[in-house]
């Protein structure tokens, strides 16, 4: 009985010891990661990255708004509502003075 215990304590104390070394492992990468992340440009890399999303999303957003006033109007103009009767039809004179032959299809 003394023996298993004596066991069980020395197995107890070496899964502490591995315990411990793996915690000192991973605190030690830590601290060279918040380093390197520190030391270099990471934080106004990630500033640069932030900034260019907003930007990509608010003319996203400036497209979806532009997109539903233009469907919008054509189906008032399909409709004859007042005020939208010709818009359709100025609509596409309006593009037809550019070259949208050289734009890309949708499918």
């Amino acid at each position: 009985m003394k023996n298993i215990r004596r066991y069980e304590e020395f197995d107890y104390l070496s899964m502490l010891k591995k315990q411990k070394s793996v915690e000192d492992q991973m605190n030690t990468s830590r601290e060279i990661e918040s380093e390197k992340i520190r030391g270099s440009n990471y934080l106004s890399k990630i500033k640069r990255d932030s900034e260019e999303s907003i930007i990509i999303d608010n003319k996203v957003q400036n497209r979806r708004e532009l997109t539903h006033i233009v469907v919008q109007s054509i189906i008032y103009s399909e409709q004859v509502k007042p005020g939208f009767e010709d818009f359709k039809s100025k609509l596409m004179d309006f593009l037809n003075s550019y070259p949208l032959d050289t734009l890309p299809k949708s499918h």
